[in-house]
């Protein structure tokens, strides 16, 4: 039996980097996922991290965009019906918390929270050796007409208010800062506070190298069930030939989260937004930083010798079938936006984010288990906030004073 101070079951980039914190506070840690590590949302993102994305998408906006929503009409944004109708208390909760008076203290939340990551992010990539990944050069977000700009007032203002720099840029300064765009586009807005990775998948690689260089240990380990016994929690594979006795559990397995979880009796409201990218030909004028067209719903962001074209929301069962109308959608709008090749992939990638009701992670103590730790429901941008909450967990698990943050984000706030 395999014995250890902390096991982290997840090995996406959350897992992975919670694993690194608690680690360098001198913590024995083991590693697990029933598969490769980031495979699964780490994978599948634009590789933007943001200290910036500080307007949640359930937000006052919302409202006014819901007959679209419901319609089918909004590029960004699909659901199955059946799914949408079984998550019915989830929406109205959903849609409950982006009301006005939550919108200032999600974002000063949220950005609290990436400003914290994008610094640790930046001190693990030089440690890892990754310097080759990544792009300072910000990232840009495009409006095709001046409705398409006027609707990001909301997004504009809290920027202003939080002091995070952005640029205004008009369709002639557009075309200067980003010269790989066609000239479609009535606006921008360039977000300097933000950086990016050329291959997410590669960051996470690195990161588990470093982890296992400083002597961590990742386990392909399918577990089906966590057990509390004396003081410790046992932990179980399905082949029935390994077990891992640990004094400390993190839940860090994105949209799995909730059934490990409900191994020790817990009910997590969990959704889940799938999200499909497909990678295509860059031409010889690439972009030099990840594009989002905001009213198409789509991101164009390098990613080594290609380009990766990802898509909306797709909200639907983590385990249903594809549908690939949407990000061939996006394919074809993408070829308007900017002169991309043919895709490169046989078929798209498709993933799924978990989201809790008020669209803020779950990171801190569980409410009934001593020694049993949740850090998942960053949706988006998990990339972004990881290295943060890897930290808010990691002052936890060593029984610190709660940062000033921590709070928004603790699992108590749920009756589960």
């Amino acid at each position: 039996m395999l014995k250890t101070d902390v096991c982290v079951i997840g090995a996406g980039v959350v897992g992975i980097t919670s694993a690194l914190e608690l680690q360098a506070r001198g913590a024995d840690v083991v590693l697990v996922d029933r598969c490769d590590f980031g495979r699964q949302a780490s994978f599948g993102n634009a590789g933007v991290l943001s200290a910036s994305t500080v307007l949640n998408v359930n937000n006052p906006g919302l409202w006014r965009a819901l007959p679209g929503l419901i319609l089918g009409t909004a590029p960004y944004f699909r659901y199955d019906l059946i799914y949408a109708v079984s998550r019915l208390p989830w929406l109205l909760k959903f849609f409950h918390r982006g009301a006005k008076r939550y919108t200032r203290a999600t974002a000063n939340s949220l950005h609290a929270l990436q400003t914290v990551s994008l610094a640790r992010h930046q001190q693990l990539v030089s440690e890892a050796n990754a310097d080759s990944l990544y792009n300072a050069r910000g990232w840009l977000k495009v409006f095709q007409d001046e409705r398409g700009f006027d609707a990001g007032a909301l997004e504009r203002r809290l920027l202003e208010e939080l002091d995070i720099p952005y640029q205004s840029l008009s369709a002639d300064e557009l075309a200067k800062v980003e010269p790989g765009l066609h000239p479609i586009y009535h606006s921008g807005l360039l977000l300097s506070a933000t950086c990016s990775v050329s291959d997410p998948y590669l960051l996470c690689k690195a990161y588990l190298e470093l982890f296992r260089k400083r002597g961590g240990k990742f386990e392909l380990f399918d577990v089906v069930s966590v057990e509390e016994k004396t003081g410790a929690y046992s932990i179980s594979s399905r082949d029935g030939q390994t077990d891992l006795r640990s004094s400390n559990v993190v839940i860090a397995c994105g949209p799995w989260s909730a059934d490990v979880c409900s191994m020790l009796g817990y009910k997590i409201p969990m959704a889940w937004e799938r999200g499909y990218h497909v990678n295509v030909e860059s031409p010889s004028t690439r972009l030099s930083r990840p594009v989002c067209d905001v009213q198409r719903g789509f991101v164009m962001a390098p990613q080594g010798e290609t380009t990766r074209i990802t898509s909306g929301v797709e909200f639907a069962h983590r385990d249903a079938p594809a549908n690939y109308s949407q990000i061939y959608r996006a394919y074809r709008d993408a070829e308007s936006a900017a002169p991309i090749g043919k895709m490169t992939d046989e078929i798209p990638w498709l993933g799924s984010r978990p989201t809790l009701p008020d669209g803020l992670p779950a990171i801190g103590a569980a409410p009934r288990h001593s020694g049993l730790w949740f850090n998942f429901g960053h949706q988006h941008i998990g990339m972004s906030t990881s290295t943060g909450s890897a930290d808010i967990l990691a002052d936890a698990i060593e029984g610190q004073s709660p940062c000033a943050i921590s709070q928004a984000f603790s699992p108590q706030r749920f009756r589960i």
